[in-house]
């Protein structure tokens, strides 16, 4: 590794979070007030949803990608073997 994959990284992530709070000022700025609390906790409840699923996909998707590469020691196996 290298410091420009830091760089990247950090910019990824920039853009990840403006993503976020987009998002949120959308729904903020866009819903009436008499539904904007309950948008605003489902919009939290769906991102959180979102991050796990995409935490459990991620554990099967590189249990494969260990698989493909011969690399032992995933934590869960993968499902299209």
């Amino acid at each position: 590794y290298n410091n420009a994959l830091f760089i990247v990284c950090f910019y990824v992530g920039l853009l990840g979070g403006g993503v976020y709070v987009n998002g949120y000022m959308s729904v903020n700025r866009d819903l009436p007030v008499s539904i904007r609390e309950f948008a605003l906790s489902t919009v939290s409840v769906a991102d959180t949803l979102g991050i796990v699923f995409a935490d459990f996909s991620g554990l099967f998707i590189q249990s494969c990608l260990y698989q493909v590469n011969g690399i032992h020691g995933a934590a869960v196996s993968c499902p299209l073997s």
